[in-house]
């Protein structure tokens, strides 16, 4: 195990059960019902989130709403409700819980009176794409409570960072076909809750099977959208990369990256959508720093970026206090070139050594599946 000073565990009390375990399923996910069942269940009996969600289902519209919710996405995605409901069997937890949690944005955007920060302004990007070098890193932030379930699952298809419970897509992965995949949350002022309007972890969960960053675009603009992300889509293969903007209803934006390096984090950057007026400087703050740090120039100018702490109250790579809400539960450095991505949880980026080096395109070796790098 990786060995922490004593204060900096004192100091930064997440940290010590940040070992996000790696998960292999197959494609059973019961089985990971079984193997993450604890994570999951301590997670939605403690998690203020869902102790709000449980709260608003007591009201007749939320719950109908659920309802109506789980009903078209389980005709329009019946594989992915079969994950969700494999996954509540297997942890000894209710179906509709889970379900809930998969649609956190929708229902807090429109029910609530306002949605938690932690919900709506996590995640910072930096990709680069230049001669050198094609680069893409990505800070995954959220609730405390999040460092000490969250995990990795690794299944025939693809390798994702999935939070307790939830489906996998929504923070970043990659798959079989060279496609990495990064989630970044945006917070528009609308949400639609109707048949036809398919949630954005379902939509994340569908765009982490496509083959190409054509085919996930494609995903995108068949559906009306429930609500908002920003998606950051590579391919190992061709190199490429893009930044996919999504809004309410049928919008999709798509930024090509190519001749330098990019950042994005919770604003919308080249669609005009109405933002929810309440979000805090976090941020604004982190683009504004970043914009101080670019070009970053291969691995080392992207983990520069993504482990900046100088604002000291809203830094990109952000810890509990002196204002913010949320904590970076994980970085991920995906390495177009190498053909490998680099993974840190409860330690900066730029000053320690990753936690995990997974493999892209070839599976990894089953000798030592999930094992620490020291």
């Amino acid at each position: 195990m990786v060995r922490r000073p004593l204060w900096l565990l004192a100091a930064l009390p997440w940290l010590a059960a940040s070992d996000l375990p790696v998960f292999d399923v197959g494609g059973d996910w019961g089985r990971l019902g079984d193997l993450a069942g604890g994570r999951m269940r301590e997670y939605h009996t403690t998690s203020p989130t869902t102790a709000r969600l449980r709260s608003m289902l007591r009201n007749e519209n939320v719950s109908a709403a659920l309802d109506g919710l789980l009903a078209w996405h389980s005709a329009a995605f019946p594989r992915f409700a079969q994950e969700l409901q494999a996954m509540a069997q297997g942890a000894g937890l209710g179906y509709r819980d889970l379900a809930a949690y998969s649609f956190k944005n929708e229902l807090l955007a429109v029910f609530a009176e306002q949605a938690p920060d932690s919900e709506r302004e996590a995640c910072s990007d930096v990709l680069v794409h230049d001669q050198q070098s094609h680069v893409h890193g990505h800070n995954e932030d959220g609730e405390e409570q999040l460092a000490n379930f969250s995990y990795i699952v690794r299944t025939d298809d693809f390798e994702a960072m999935v939070y307790p419970g939830a489906l996998a897509g929504g923070a970043f992965g990659f798959n079989r076909h060279g496609l990495v995949v990064t989630m970044n949350a945006l917070s528009p002022r609308s949400a639609i809750i109707k048949a036809g309007c398919a949630g954005k972890y379902w939509l994340g969960r569908a765009v982490l099977e496509a083959e190409s960053i054509q085919q996930a675009i494609g995903i995108l603009e068949r559906f009306c959208h429930a609500y908002g992300m920003s998606l950051n889509v590579g391919s190992v293969v061709t190199k490429e990369q893009v930044n996919i903007e999504v809004a309410p209803g049928g919008g999709v934006s798509v930024w090509n990256v190519s001749g330098g390096s990019y950042f994005h984090a919770n604003a919308y950057l080249h669609m005009n959508v109405t933002e929810d007026p309440h979000l805090s400087p976090s941020s604004a703050h982190r683009e504004a720093r970043a914009r101080q740090l670019l070009p970053a120039v291969g691995r080392d100018g992207v983990l520069r970026v993504l482990g900046d702490t100088q604002d000291k109250h809203w830094p990109i790579y952000r810890t509990l206090g002196n204002g913010d809400y949320s904590v970076t539960l994980a970085t991920a450095l995906f390495d177009y070139d190498r053909l490998r991505v680099d993974i840190w949880a409860g330690s900066n980026p730029r000053l320690a050594q990753p936690l995990l080096t997974r493999w892209l395109l070839e599976p990894p070796p089953m000798e030592g599946l999930g094992a620490l790098v020291v």
